[in-house]
């Protein structure tokens, strides 16, 4: 071993290479205490705030209603009144809506599944057109 081995640090510190002794111990967590329980998700604030009940004051009289619907019934409002912003917000909104909704029958109802649904609804359709047009020739 030569003089210039025992000045060098046995090991290497640097970038990504912090010192042992401000490393994390095994099976020791950065954050020990973690986010504290009941403190919850966006998601979960935000579906508690909007179904909140607020007194509103619509067509004179007074009637609870949820937060979120306050909101839906006043953006509905601004679309009807020809506000771009507000009409474009809505179909951004269905659209999204009507994904997570298309998702959730896949994962709950396999194709095949979904195909026999189909043709119950188009046989449902078909025997009312039958009766209605039952119905129109005895009318006559």
């Amino acid at each position: 071993m030569d003089e210039s081995d025992e000045n060098q640090p046995k090991d290497k510190v640097g970038y990504g290479n912090p010192p042992k002794h401000t490393q994390f111990k095994k099976g020791q967590s950065g954050n020990p205490k973690g986010r504290p329980k009941g403190s919850g998700t966006l998601a979960s604030l935000l579906e508690k705030q909007g179904a909140e009940e607020i007194t509103v004051k619509e067509n004179g009289t007074h009637k609870q209603m949820a937060k979120l619907a306050v909101v839906a019934s006043a953006l509905f409002s601004k679309a009807s009144k020809g506000d771009v912003p507000a009409i474009k917000l809505i179909t951004s909104l269905k659209t999204e809506a009507d994904a997570k909704a298309d998702a959730a029958l896949d994962e709950i109802f396999g194709d095949d599944d979904q195909n026999v649904l189909i043709e119950q609804v188009e046989w449902e359709v078909t025997l009312q057109d039958l009766k209605k047009t039952k119905d129109d020739d005895n009318e006559t």
